[in-house]
């Protein structure tokens, strides 16, 4: 039925009067009228009828009533529901986040995200460099976070720089590695490895700069995440190296400390955001998008991007 016409019957109803529901509804009598019959000729039968006093419901119309009130009811929900998706107080938003980032960026970003919209569904997906990108590339996710790949493997998506991050080795603040200044490479042939997250760029970064110094660990070990690492080494099960974003806060609380390198240059790996080349102008996506321009400032370890030389 036509929400117009339900919404003159409804108040006509209310009133009692023609008259009265043509002023409230801010209509002319006559236009009052003709959506009443309107409906009568929809429904095939009358549903009000005159008195000296104005009108009142005949048995159709009394029959017609409470349906009349859900059918507007239902309507104002989901005028209602559409209103908080728009304004970004409902919805859905995912992310997908390399495994990294997610343990040390992640909450602080999901905790003031949800300051501003706290109706909406958050989702955080986990995943490899090219998983993040296919689901960005695919409207999955509306965002990705990830170590940036260059060039840009994926011409449906838009890459936005965040901050800058270093690798470090740490352990624990009393291990021989942190007595006598900075250590040597092959130092580590005498150590435990830990290492995290098999396929990652953290994980091939390691092993890359061991192979090419022809360094062999004394003992390893492998573990599926960062923060697992960081535990592990902080209870000094062996040594690591981990983003500055994480091992940074364990740094300041001196749980761990970092191991300067003579022969190494700490390496510095720019963290990316990923967006389909459409820019969704959603105000959560609006607000996720504001807070990360912001990121360096808010996550321990993180510096700003250095702007590109001439």
């Amino acid at each position: 039925m036509d929400v117009p016409r339900l919404e003159a019957f409804l108040e006509v109803t209310r009133l009692g009067s023609m008259r009265a529901a043509a002023r409230s509804l801010h209509l002319g009598q006559p236009a009052l009228s003709a959506r009443i019959v309107a409906l009568e000729d929809e429904l095939g039968a009358r549903v009000f009828e005159r008195t000296k006093r104005g009108v009142r419901l005949t048995l159709a119309g009394r029959a017609l009533l409470p349906h009349a009130e859900r059918a507007l009811e239902a309507v104002e929900a989901g005028r209602s529901a559409v209103s908080q998706v728009e304004q970004g107080d409902d919805g859905e938003l995912v992310i997908a986040a390399a495994g990294a980032i997610n343990a040390s960026v992640v909450p602080e970003l999901v905790a003031r995200f949800r300051r501003y919209h706290p109706g909406v569904h958050l989702y955080v997906h986990t995943g490899s460099a090219d998983r993040i990108t296919e689901l960005v590339a695919f409207g999955t996710a509306q965002l990705g976070l990830m170590r940036e790949v260059a060039p840009s493997r994926d011409p449906r998506v838009r890459v936005t720089p965040l901050y800058e991050e270093t690798s470090l080795l740490v352990a624990r603040p009393e291990h021989p590695f942190l007595v006598g200044g900075p250590i040597e490479l092959d130092r580590l042939g005498d150590a435990t490895l830990v290492f995290y997250d098999r396929g990652s760029d953290d994980y091939d970064a390691a092993q890359s700069l061991l192979k090419e110094g022809g360094v062999t660990p004394y003992g390893v070990i492998e573990v599926d995440s960062v923060d697992t690492a960081r535990r592990l080494v902080e209870r000094g099960l062996g040594v690591a190296f981990l983003p500055s974003t994480t091992a940074v806060p364990s740094i300041d609380a001196e749980r761990l400390a970092a191991v300067e390198l003579s022969d190494v240059h700490p390496a510095s790996r720019r963290v990316v955001a990923l967006e389909r080349p459409e820019a969704s102008a959603w105000p959560p996506v609006e607000t996720l998008r504001h807070l990360l321009e912001d990121v360096a400032s808010f996550v321990p370890g993180a510096r700003p991007v250095e702007p590109s030389g001439p």
